[in-house]
């Protein structure tokens, strides 16, 4: 309590606080935050298997250690009981806390251990004494060890696959789409990445770029989760533009969007709807439902549809992962980067007043995908119409763009766009 006088205590206090009592929604969107059981996550009973194939019996050991020690404490003398005291309230105090949030668990293992010990210990003891067959010099020895393996058994299969850890596909899948980033230029005053806060310091580290949010959530910089939720729930492109001009952002990492949107709605602006509905159960566990509003948003338009949009003229899909999502029909890559650019300005003229003119540049991924990225604009009275186009024609970064095809009634252009003007918004007359 004294040392709480001390302003960086006092601070590093407050924060411990707010992670214990999830004070805010970065903490309660954190599964290690979670309760062990019935936390609605998964269905209760997949939640015990999980602790029986992670710890074996080895909680089962915990409880019947307290109950050695508390009859040690009966018979010992002081230093039995000041022994058996510590290492009660050590382990009591992180069984409530894992209890409370599961990220405790590895705090609780160490006094785990020490009580499922001493409970084989004793009943190989007491097996010792009551059956004269286990009473030679190597038998308590013997039967505490197989008694561990017994608490053991059923934890097995994972001690072994921990020896060799299968591959994670999303980690695996991440990986090679950051190693390509790294070797990607970043434009004067476009330097940093805005991705969820979750992959940041892999960004830092294999991509060797700044980001915008990091692992350090609430506490990695003003404002932050703040303006990466105002990118995901912009209502527009060009809204979500201005968020990335002001964050220095040159380049967007878009995973899974259906999570981002969900976990970042409490740091988006106000009034910004919700589209993505949860529903936790400790029976059924986690079940998801969406508005269909959502296919609207920006972040849902960019991610499914690669940005190939009316109003998407600042962002061009650069590279995508190789690991594929599925939502309902659709299939798209889990990580796509797509870069923010100013986009060539086309200046149309030659079409017929109020005639729709139509722009399409047809585009192949990294994977060999295609889409197209189309646009429709109306000529004026003038006959004029006018573009703004984000793919160069020739390699974006990993991406191919063929010639944009404007077309007009029964006029058609093709015309190369020059990679300087897609960076600079330069303009680019044509005429039909």
């Amino acid at each position: 309590l004294a040392a709480l006088a001390l302003p960086p205590v006092r601070v590093a206090a407050g924060r411990a606080a707010l992670a214990l009592s999830q004070g805010n929604a970065w903490y309660r969107s954190i599964v290690e935050f979670e309760p062990l059981l019935f936390s609605g996550l998964s269905p209760a009973r997949d939640e015990l298997a999980g602790l029986l194939r992670d710890l074996g019996l080895l909680p089962l050991g915990l409880l019947a250690g307290l109950f050695v020690l508390g009859r040690r404490c009966k018979v010992g003398g002081r230093g039995e009981r000041a022994r058996a005291a510590l290492i009660a309230y050590w382990a009591l105090s992180f069984l409530a806390l894992t209890l409370w949030h599961r990220r405790f668990i590895v705090y609780l293992l160490p006094p785990m251990a020490i009580l499922s010990w001493e409970s084989v210990r004793a009943g190989a003891a007491a097996l010792r004494r009551r059956a004269p067959i286990f009473a030679t010099r190597w038998a308590e020895p013997a039967l505490s060890a197989l008694g561990l393996l017994l608490l053991l058994a059923p934890a097995a299969p994972a001690l072994a696959s921990a020896a060799e850890p299968s591959p994670d596909p999303w980690t695996d899948d991440l990986a090679p789409e950051l190693a390509w980033l790294r070797g990607q230029p970043s434009a004067p005053g476009r330097e940093a990445v805005l991705s969820e806060w979750g992959v940041g310091h892999a960004i830092q580290w294999f991509a060797d770029k700044p980001v915008v949010a990091n692992g350090f959530g609430t506490e990695g910089g003003d404002r932050a989760l703040e303006d990466v939720a105002a990118v995901y729930h912009a209502a527009t492109a060009a809204d979500a533009e201005q968020v990335l001009a002001r964050r220095r952002a040159g380049y967007l990492l878009v995973g899974y969007p259906l999570d981002e949107l969900y976990y970042s709605h409490p740091f988006a602006p106000p009034g910004a709807p919700l589209d993505v509905h949860v529903e936790r159960s400790w029976r059924d566990g986690r079940t998801r439902r969406l508005d269909p509003a959502l296919a609207t948003r920006f972040l849902a338009r960019l991610y499914f549809f690669d940005g190939a949009l009316d109003g998407f003229g600042g962002f061009r899909l650069l590279h995508e992962s190789a690991l594929l999502t599925r939502t309902g029909d659709v299939l798209a890559a889990q990580f796509k980067t797509f870069g923010v650019v100013a986009g060539a300005r086309l200046e149309i003229s030659g079409a017929a007043p109020g005639a729709a003119v139509y722009l399409t540049v047809r585009c192949r991924t990294c994977r060999g995908r295609s889409f197209s990225w189309t646009a429709t604009s109306h000529a004026d009275g003038a006959g004029r119409a006018g573009f703004r186009v984000p793919y160069a024609t020739g390699w974006n970064s990993a991406t191919w763009a063929d010639p944009a095809v404007i077309l007009a009634g029964d006029r058609r252009v093709v015309r190369e766009v020059p990679e300087p003007a897609v960076l600079l918004g330069q303009r680019i007359d044509v005429k039909l």
